[in-house]
């Protein structure tokens, strides 16, 4: 009898803690894309509020529509290589200093192209998710035709000369 009622208490004080952390929210730290060159290193944003450690917890990078669409997987201390996406061997890392602080931002090393779009930030453990998107551009050599027309790509009133996006006109708002 007293190992059912302790078997209860346990279960409330859990079922308490998983309501408590539900309440987190997910907030990243730019409200646009994130935009680079191909070849540079970016880093993706996504944070936990209020600042909670997720050191103990999995952290799951994917990128929807990827086979397979694990870009980084963080868990126990290690990136499961086993289940990552062959093109992003040996170009992501987490933060591990800062799991701790709630950050559970990714960095791509040299971007390629093909690393556009968007990505989906998760944590199993609070069955939230956030999504991020990457628009990678790629300078063009220097022209005559380019000194007549130059290539400028507006975001947030930055100006990136030279970029050509590659993604089509309509995706340049």
């Amino acid at each position: 009898r007293v190992m059912v009622e302790l078997q209860q208490s346990l279960n409330r004080f859990c079922l308490f803690s998983l309501l408590l952390l539900v309440q987190f929210h997910w907030r990243v730290g730019v409200g646009s894309p994130i935009i680079a060159l191909a070849g540079d290193d970016v880093i993706l944003p996504c944070h936990l509020e209020p600042v909670t450690s997720a050191a103990s917890w999995t952290v799951e990078w994917t990128k929807p529509g990827l086979d397979p669409e694990f870009v980084h997987v963080h868990e126990d201390g290690r990136l499961l290589h086993e289940i990552q996406n062959p093109s992003y061997y040996y170009r992501t890392r987490l933060f591990v200093d800062e799991l701790e602080h709630g950050n559970v931002s990714m960095k791509i090393f040299e971007v390629k192209l093909s690393d556009e779009g968007t990505y989906r930030c998760s944590l199993p453990v609070v069955q939230e998710e956030v999504f991020v998107q990457l628009i990678v551009g790629k300078l063009v050599q220097n022209s005559e035709s380019l000194r007549k027309s130059v290539n400028y790509l507006f975001r947030n009133n930055t100006i990136f000369k030279n970029v050509v996006p590659t993604a089509g006109p309509e995706a340049i708002v």
